[in-house]
């Protein structure tokens, strides 16, 4: 779960269907407090409902942005799919999002499918996609490429660029390969090193 990711419980009760001893009760909660689920506009949860494709491509996008991941990514991507219009409104953002940053891909001959269930195998794969793409990695402005966070287990560590020959101006080369580093290497004219909390 998501609050187990983060660490933390919330002790409100926002909802009208989930009782203060379920034993999701805490992770619903939790969410709530942070603007990551929002519930129906009745008040409730559904805690038993489906959750669609577009309800977790929100999800995702409200938990990056509680975090304070990059939620920027431009790009209409979402538009070349044929069914693109079905995105309710209030998924629009999030949507166009998820699929700029890679945490959603089509079903395949060109259907978003918003509004279809996530499976629980969609589920795993946008959760994969997600830690892959934006929970594990940060935009660096200006190799204008996303870099590693810093990983559990490596304090005050580096993220080391590779880039190639093809330009004298380290700064405006191409990134080709990213490493880590518990410290500063050397820095040249195709390699340079940063600190993590450095975008």
């Amino acid at each position: 779960a998501l609050d187990r990711r983060a660490g933390e419980r919330a002790a409100a009760l926002p909802f009208t269907d989930v009782a203060a001893d379920a034993w999701y009760a805490g992770a619903v909660n939790w969410a709530a407090a942070r603007g990551i689920v929002k519930g129906y506009d009745t008040g409730a949860f559904g805690p038993e409902d489906s959750v669609t494709r577009e309800q977790l491509a929100a999800i995702l996008y409200r938990y990056a942005q509680a975090k304070g991941y990059d939620t920027t990514q431009g790009g209409m991507a979402v538009r070349e799919f044929s069914d693109s219009a079905s995105i309710s409104d209030w998924a629009q953002e999030a949507m166009a999002w998820a699929v700029n940053a890679q945490v959603l891909s089509g079903k395949g001959n060109g259907v978003l499918d918003p509004q279809g269930t996530a499976t629980r195998a969609e589920v795993a794969q946008m959760l994969m996609n997600f830690g892959e793409h934006v929970g594990l990695t940060q935009f660096h402005s200006k190799s204008n490429k996303r870099v590693p966070r810093n990983p559990i287990g490596i304090p005050g560590g580096f993220y080391c660029f590779a880039y190639s020959a093809s330009s004298s101006d380290s700064e405006g080369a191409s990134l080709v390969t990213v490493a880590h580093s518990t410290r500063r290497s050397v820095s040249s004219s195709t390699r340079m090193c940063r600190p993590y909390s450095s975008t």
